[in-house]
């Protein structure tokens, strides 16, 4: 079975597409289960007018699920929660989400990693920022009102699209003892981690970090995977699902997991 629990539409800042868009690719690609994950990013919530998109996204998800074949939910991407909980907590008390990602796309008095300029920095600077990263994951995970914690490799694909132009050299096993902590919390609470494969068909680096992770979680009892393509438009649905599949398979896991009333739901890869 085909499971897709990650993608954008029109709802989100950086993506185009309508939900009946991204649904109908889903269904050419044969995906069975398919979640609509607008973003959420909290602390911009006035600014990206969150109060309008995040209601539109769930009832044109709604809307769609009564026309297409496939299991479709209704989700949420929620983004940088701690920097506001005020409002985090509003969103998930106010929506009934099938599915809530949380993730960090931006730490404290920061700008989000993709607008990063990596290239000038210098490798104790981007460990850096990589250390309050990880914290801040660690506090994500301890606060624990997510479905499943997204993309943990997220700031490594703009530091390796950065290597185009210098080289850089940190040391990332220096941050595996609080990742460690981290996946302990989600495991204890029940709760599950993303194979993003995003970005990781593109990169062999990003594939060993996300394959270096999920063992790590797999290593301490995780059992809980969610995979997302993490799409922003209709060509990319299921990018790289089948091969996170075999990477999840490769390591040990034998189920998938989505989520529907925020309820995980396993089922055999």
């Amino acid at each position: 079975m085909l499971i897709d629990c990650h993608n954008h539409t029109e709802f989100s800042i950086d993506a185009n597409y309508t939900v009946l868009e991204m649904v109908n690719a889903a269904v050419k690609m044969g995906i069975e289960v398919f979640a609509i994950t607008d973003h959420c990013d909290v602390d911009e919530f006035e600014k990206n007018n969150l109060a309008v998109t995040i209601p539109s996204s769930v009832k044109a998800t709604e809307a769609a699920r009564a026309s297409t074949p496939i299991k479709l939910l209704t989700g949420v991407e929620l983004g940088q929660p701690l920097k506001n909980k005020e409002k985090a907590e509003y969103v998930l008390n106010n929506y009934n989400f099938d599915f809530v990602i949380g993730s960090i796309h931006s730490t404290k008095d920061e700008k989000d990693f993709f607008w990063m300029d990596y290239a000038s920095m210098t490798d104790s600077e981007i460990e850096l920022i990589l250390e309050t990263y990880y914290k801040e994951v660690y506090d994500l995970a301890k606060w624990n009102e997510f479905d499943s914690l997204a993309h943990i490799t997220y700031p490594y694909r703009y530091i390796i699209n950065a290597k185009a132009k210098r080289d850089i050299n940190i040391n990332i096993d220096k941050f595996d003892e609080i990742t460690a902590e981290a996946f302990k919390l989600i495991i204890q609470n029940g709760k599950a981690i993303e194979n993003n494969s995003s970005s990781f068909t593109k990169s062999k680096e990003d594939y060993d970090l996300n394959y270096k992770y999920m063992k790590l979680y797999y290593d301490l009892g995780g059992e809980l995977i969610t995979m997302g393509s993490d799409a922003h438009m209709p060509s990319a649905v299921c990018n790289g699902i089948v091969a996170g599949y075999e990477m999840l398979k490769g390591i040990g896991f034998q189920y998938v997991t989505y989520f529907e009333k925020r309820k995980p739901i396993q089922v055999s890869i």
